[in-house]
């Protein structure tokens, strides 16, 4: 059905709009990938949002359970809010980075700052008693709707004709850092020993959310270092020839 919308609803863009040279500024994958900035961008993009879907979309429940101690009905509902903070945030951040580039203030600084409350809100988790859960953990949903601060990067940051690619190849580490670290977060925990079947003490929860920030602060500080030229930066499609 998406497919068939965009068959009938997009215009075609006229064959004679596209000159020889947007051809040739075509990226390859391989191109792509020896990119710093592709790089820099998709570890610390891929991890912390990776990171916020395989909490929310796996642990968080586990953590609520065995943590916090929160009956079935309890737990649902923050989950719930969880989901309404993914929603309102996937929503208004995109009106709120419009906003904000007006301030000088450009995607490329609001993503870090969203990872520093990512890191911030895994922080609470490990403390449990310094704010109530449901604060950290609607932090963590409101990361999850990171990827439109990242394709506002990649708008920015790549010609417009490579950001199919780009955004394609930032979605691998996305997807891909959500897998690895739902598996990493299950490999963690199984090393103590389960207080009931499927069920881990707290304590195995606090090295999990160490490692994550760990990491993300390791991938956060790559990000923030003086970035090298890119060689996905092609030059803007040229205007058709008219002879």
């Amino acid at each position: 059905m998406v497919a068939l919308s965009f068959l009938l609803l997009v215009p075609a863009l006229p064959e004679r709009s596209l000159s020889r040279a947007a051809h040739v500024a075509t990226l390859s994958y391989g191109t792509l990938f020896k990119d710093p900035q592709l790089w820099r961008l998709a570890l610390l993009s891929g991890l912390s949002i990776g990171s916020a879907w395989a909490l929310q979309g796996l642990w968080a429940a586990a953590w609520m359970s065995d943590v916090a101690g929160f009956d079935r009905a309890t737990l649902v509902t923050y989950l719930f809010v969880m989901s309404l903070t993914l929603s309102a945030g996937a929503l208004g951040l995109g009106a709120a980075i419009s906003i904000l580039k007006r301030w000088g203030i450009g995607p490329a600084k609001i993503l870090p700052g969203m990872v520093f409350l990512l890191i911030g809100a895994e922080f609470l988790l490990t403390a449990r008693h310094l704010l109530p859960s449901i604060i950290p953990w609607c932090l963590v949903a409101f990361m999850s709707a990171g990827t439109v601060a990242t394709y506002s990067i990649t708008a920015d940051v790549f010609d417009r004709s490579t950001l199919g690619r780009v955004n394609g190849a930032i979605n691998l580490f996305h997807i891909g850092g959500a897998f690895l670290v739902q598996s990493a977060v299950g490999l963690i925990l199984s090393r103590w020993e389960p207080t009931a079947p499927g069920h881990y003490p707290a304590q195995a929860y606090t090295v999990m959310l160490v490692v994550l920030i760990a990491g993300q602060a390791a991938a956060l500080i790559w990000y923030l270092r003086p970035a090298k030229s890119s060689t996905a930066r092609v030059a803007p499609l040229a205007e058709p020839s008219r002879t």
